[in-house]
């Protein structure tokens, strides 16, 4: 199995929105990437992506195994993901999501 999931949705052969996994077969999945275009925003798109993400992850895990899904997500969608079941961060349990930018 590859290491990573894409997900695209179509219009007449136009990608209009995708969505990017990233995964070493571990337990830490990233969901990188969830992008539609403006023009097609506001029509469910994301929430079929993510349907079709979580569905993904879920099929790869092995009876006792757990997968921890991560991904940022811009301050004013994150009550989005949280229909979802993530969580945000920083929370009681979890310290502030973090980046470095490698030149």
């Amino acid at each position: 199995m590859k290491p990573h999931a894409r997900f695209c949705i179509r219009d007449n052969g136009k990608a209009v929105a995708i969505a990017r996994v990233i995964w070493d077969h571990g337990y830490a999945v990233l969901i990188a990437d969830v992008i539609v275009l403006p023009e097609y925003q506001g029509q469910g798109l994301v929430r079929m992506l993510m349907e079709n993400v979580i569905k993904f992850i879920r099929a790869q895990l092995k009876p006792g195994y757990r997968i921890m899904a991560s991904l940022l997500a811009a301050e004013e969608k994150a009550e989005f993901y949280k229909k979802f079941g993530f969580l945000e961060r920083p929370s009681e349990f979890f310290g502030p999501g973090m980046h470095q930018w490698f030149e």
